[in-house]
């Protein structure tokens, strides 16, 4: 069982860690057979070998002048949830990051042993352009929308666009009009 003040510290730790780009600090707060998942869809880095592995790459080779605060935490049992936010710069995107995440993990005997993020990252408009250009086979699209009076870039992706209109068209065309609570500037 971990208490409150354990995640913390846990928390506390990898923040440093991060901040200080430090791979040989993240893995003492994992156990050694730990798994690490930084997307819901990929494959776990397993052990402290692929946690290390991953933090070289990632963290060391592409991000730098991080900012981390802690935004809030949870823990039931061995069960943390944390909330954060975040900065950084992309060297290899040559772009700033700011992103909001949640950590989901377990601790056994104050280490990680479970390690699962969910996050959400703002990308720039150059970033977005520069995507296009390098892969013309992309056609992401920017678009200005608002959303219950907040302004957004949506980003999407123009074949599918295609798509949805000419569904929303045939839809109208059948009397049958999807509700949308997004509005074109």
């Amino acid at each position: 069982m971990v208490t409150l003040k354990e995640a913390r510290i846990l928390l506390k730790k990898y923040a440093d860690a991060w901040v200080n780009r430090d791979p040989d600090a993240i893995i003492k707060i994992f156990e050694p057979y730990a798994e690490y998942w930084e997307t819901a869809f990929a494959r776990p880095f397993k052990g402290h070998k692929g946690i290390r592995k991953y933090w070289v790459e990632k963290v060391v080779g592409q991000e730098k002048d991080i900012k981390f605060r802690l935004l809030n935490v949870y823990v039931q049992k061995d069960n943390v949830i944390a909330e954060w936010y975040a900065e950084f710069y992309d060297m290899i995107n040559d772009y700033h990051v700011k992103m909001k995440e949640v950590a989901l993990f377990k601790v056994r005997k104050g280490r990680i042993y479970n390690y699962r993020e969910y996050w959400s990252s703002k990308h720039p408009q150059s970033y977005i352009k520069r995507l296009n250009k390098e892969d013309t086979s992309l056609e992401l699209q920017i678009q200005k929308v608002s959303i219950n009076g907040n302004n957004y870039d949506l980003i999407y992706h123009k074949p599918l666009k295609r798509i949805l209109d000419w569904i929303q068209s045939a839809l109208e065309e059948s009397g049958k009009v999807l509700p949308s609570s997004i509005n074109q500037e």
